[in-house]
C-alpha cells in the first residue's frame, strides 16, 4: 500500500509543483503580541517594488506575501518572480537578486526595531543559500539550537526580570501598607474634622523608601516596555501592548512624583493643604509591571512547549555520518550506468545490484564526517540500529548468513521509517529504493548514495510545512489583529474625554484636587 506521506515526499513532484516560487525564512526577536506581527508583517511587505519608473518597478522582484510565527518567532517571505525571461534563466543573476533582497528584508526590519536574520533562501531552481554556503547539512540542527538558545535566553531574562521586581515591589507593598494603617489611625486618634495638620506631614521617610523603590521597577524592569512603546510609536506609528503598560505604569508612577513634590514643596514652607496630603500611588505601577512581567514569563515558557514538536523534529537528524570510500571501479561503473539514457530505472537498479553483488561492504574503508560536510552524490554507511543522515537511494546491504537464508525478499533492507508514517512495521527496501534521512536502519549493514542534503531533504520539508501551519492564522484572526491595533488609541481617547469631562463639569468649589482631576 501507498502511505500518505509518500505525496509530500518526492522532491521532482515538490519542485515541479512550487512553480519557481522564491521564498525566505527569518529569525525575528523582540516580537510580544499581535500587533508586533503585524508591524513585522507590514515591514516584510513594503520591500521591493520600488523603481525609478513603471517598468522597472514591474520587472523588479519584491514581497508578495509574508506570514509572521509568533512561537517561533519565525518569519515566512515569498518573492515574485522575475518577469524578465534572459534574465530568469542566469542562475547567478537570479542568486544574486534574491539575495539582496533578503537582506534588504532583513535590514528593513532590523531598522524598524526588531532583529531579523536570514536562515534560509530557496531560489526558483529548488536550490537553497545554505547549501550554496556550505552549510546546507546542518540546517536542521542549527535551527533546532538557535529555537533552543532563544528560548532560553528569553526565559532567562524574563524570569531575571520578574524576580528583580519582586525584590522591590513586595517591600514596596508593605510599606504602602504600613503607611496606610498608620495614617487611618493617626485620623481617627486626633479626631482631623477641624483640620488640623496631622503630627508627621507627608512626605515622610516611608514616603521617601517606596520612592526609591518604585524607582527601578519604574525604569530598570520596565526599560523594555517604554524601549518597545517608542519603537512602535517611531517605527510604524503602533501602539501596543507594550504602549499600554508604560502609559498606564507612567500614569501612576507621575501621578505619585507630583503629589509628592507638591508635599515637599508644602512641607518646605511650613503649610499644610489636605488636598494634597493624598497617599501616593507608587505601588501600582510596580504591581503592574510585576504582573505583565510574570505574565510575559509564563507566555515565554508555553511558547517554549508549543514549539516543542517541532525542535524533536529537527533533532531527528543525526549530525555526523560515516562516508564510505569505494574504488575507483566501482566508482566508474556506477556514474556509466546513472549516466545511461538506454537504460531504464528497473534496468539501472539491476546493474547496480550486480555492480555492488561482488563488493564486501562491511570491509569497505570509512570516515567519520561532519553532517555539514556530507555532498551530493556521497555514499554513506549505516550500520543495524543507526539512523540514516540524510536522504539516498539504496545501493547495497549486506547481513549476517542467518538473515541472508532467511531473507525471502531477495536481499531486502528493513527501514523503521515510522517518524513519517507513523507504520510500527519496518518498511522494506530493494536497491534503488529511496531513503529519508532520519529513519532508523533495522537489520542488516547498507549502503546509501547521497541523494539530497540540508533544506532538502523530506524531514526538513515536513518541518517547514510544519513551521507555516504553526504561521498560518485563521480568517478571525486578521480581524482580532484589526480590533489589537486600534484598541490602545481608543484606550487614550477614553481616557482623554474622561478627563475633559471630570475637569469642566464637576463643581470645583465640592470636591478636592484629586476628586477634580483624577
Amino acid at each position: 500500500s501507498v502511505l500518505p506521506y509518500t505525496d509530500v515526499l518526492n522532491h521532482d513532484e515538490i519542485a515541479a509543483a512550487a512553480g519557481g516560487t522564491v521564498t525566505a525564512t527569518f529569525h525575528v526577536g523582540g516580537m510580544s503580541c499581535a500587533v508586533c506581527m503585524g508591524s513585522v508583517e507590514r515591514f516584510f511587505l513594503s520591500v521591493g517594488g520600488g523603481g525609478n519608473d513603471d517598468e522597472d518597478e514591474e520587472q523588479r522582484p519584491h514581497v508578495t506575501t509574508a506570514a509572521v510565527s509568533l512561537p517561533t518567532s519565525t518569519a515566512r517571505v515569498t518573492f515574485s518572480s522575475i518577469s524578465n525571461p534572459q534574465q530568469l534563466s542566469d542562475d547567478d543573476y537570479v542568486s544574486n537578486v534574491y539575495q539582496a533582497l533578503a537582506e534588504e528584508c532583513a535590514t528593513t526590519v532590523t531598522r524598524g526595531g526588531y532583529a531579523c536574520e536570514l536562515l534560509n533562501l530557496t531560489l526558483p531552481n529548488g536550490e537553497s543559500s545554505q547549501q550554496t554556503n556550505g552549510g546546507g547539512g546542518t540546517s536542521l540542527i542549527d535551527s533546532a539550537a538557535r529555537m533552543e538558545r532563544s528560548r532560553q535566553e528569553e526565559l532567562h531574562e524574563w524570569k531575571c526580570s520578574l524576580v528583580v521586581s519582586l525584590l522591590f515591589t513586595i517591600p514596596l507593598f508593605i510599606c504602602h501598607l504600613i503607611t496606610m494603617h498608620s495614617s487611618m489611625n493617626e485620623g481617627m486618634d486626633n479626631n482631623m474634622t477641624d483640620g488640623s495638620p496631622p503630627s508627621s506631614i507627608p512626605p515622610t521617610r516611608m514616603d521617601w523608601l517606596m520612592l526609591l523603590l518604585a524607582t527601578p521597577v519604574q525604569f530598570g524592569v520596565g526599560k523594555r516596555f517604554y524601549v518597545s512603546a517608542y519603537r512602535g510609536l517611531v517605527h510604524g506609528c503602533t501602539m501596543g501592548m507594550d504602549f499600554l503598560v508604560a502609559m498606564g505604569t507612567s500614569s501612576a508612577y507621575l501621578y505619585s512624583i507630583i503629589v509628592f513634590v507638591l508635599q515637599l514643596i508644602a512641607k518646605s514652607n511650613g503649610e499644610y493643604d489636605a488636598s494634597i496630603m493624598d497617599l501616593t500611588t507608587f505601588e501600582t505601577g510596580a504591581w503592574l509591571i510585576t504582573f505583565v512581567t510574570l505574565g510575559k514569563y509564563l507566555e515565554a515558557y508555553a511558547r517554549g512547549k508549543t514549539a516543542g514538536a517541532l525542535q524533536t523534529l529537527m533533532e531527528l537528524q543525526p549530525v555526523s555520518a560515516t562516508r564510505a570510500i569505494l574504488p575507483d571501479d566501482v566508482l566508474r561503473m556506477m556514474k556509466e550506468v546513472q549516466s545511461s539514457e538506454e537504460m531504464d530505472a528497473e534496468e539501472k537498479n539491476d546493474n547496480i545490484t550486480k555492480i555492488f553483488s561482488k563488493v564486501h561492504v562491511n570491509s569497505l574503508p570509512t570516515e567519520e564526517k561532519d553532517i555539514s560536510e556530507i555532498r551530493i552524490g556521497d555514499f554513506l554507511l549505516v550500520l543495524p540500529g543507526g539512523r540514516i543522515p540524510t536522504d539516498g537511494m539504496l545501493v547495497a546491504r549486506e547481513g549476517t548468513s542467518k538473515i541472508d537464508a532467511a531473507d525471502n525478499n531477495d536481499g531486502c533492507a528493513y527501514i523503521d521509517e515510522s517518524a513519517f508514517s507513523g507504520e510500527p512495521f519496518p518498511v522494506a527496501k530493494r536497491p534503488g529504493d529511496s531513503l529519508y534521512g532520519a529513519s532508523v536502519n533495522q537489520l542488516s549493514v547498507i549502503l546509501i548514495q547521497v541523494t539530497a542534503t540540508g533544506s532538502e531533504t523530506v524531514l526538513s520539508r515536513i518541518v517547514r510545512l510544519v513551521d507555516e501551519a504553526q504561521g498560518n492564522r485563521a480568517p478571525i484572526q486578521a480581524h482580532a489583529d484589526r480590533i489589537a491595533s486600534i484598541f490602545a488609541p481608543c484606550v487614550m481617547m477614553l481616557a482623554v474625554v474622561t478627563f475633559v469631562c471630570w475637569a469642566v463639569f464637576l463643581d470645583s468649589s465640592s470636591g478636592s484636587l484629586e476628586e477634580r482631576y483624577v
